[in-house]
């Protein structure tokens, strides 16, 4: 902050303001912000702004935030997805799976399954990590049905003879 109230009042001064502007290792263009940050509102105008955005043209309105948690609340065991797929099939139209996890975490409703490691009286060949996933999870053949949480394998038959 020093540093630049320094700038600000050589800066006001006659000389080569590019030179000045090279010897604090800016450049020219914050110089002449800075510059005029400092006449506008004085040593005031010269602290560090939020870069944080203005506004949000894409944030979800209020309507769409209630709805979520008023089918979350509904549907208490179901999760982001499910509840987006819910919300798509009434509306039309939805966010992205991301944004009803962060707007559910936000509102508390969030809930994350539980880990193998902290369930009580858990071994690893009947785990609930364990037991809902297919032994082949990359594998082209496997389905997911998210509306009844099993999993789907085609199975190919040989034919002898």
């Amino acid at each position: 902050m020093e540093e630049r109230i320094e700038f600000g009042l050589r800066a006001l001064g006659d000389g080569n303001f590019r030179a000045l502007c090279r010897e604090y290792g800016i450049t020219a263009r914050t110089g002449y912000k800075w510059r005029e940050r400092l006449v506008r509102w004085g040593t005031e105008g010269l602290k560090e702004e939020s870069r944080r955005p203005h506004r949000n043209p894409g944030a979800l309105g209020e309507r769409e935030v209630c709805e979520m948690v008023r089918l979350k609340q509904t549907h208490s065991r179901w999760g982001p997805h499910k509840i987006r797929e819910l919300y798509l099939r009434l509306y039309g139209r939805a966010a992205s799976e991301s944004s009803f996890q962060r707007m559910l975490e936000r509102a508390g409703l969030s809930d994350r399954p539980m880990s193998c490691f902290d369930a009580q009286d858990c071994s690893r060949s009947n785990c609930c990590r364990y037991a809902t996933r297919p032994s082949k999870p990359n594998s082209r053949s496997t389905n997911v049905d998210p509306w009844s949480g099993t999993f789907f394998v085609a199975v190919r038959t040989a034919s002898f003879g």
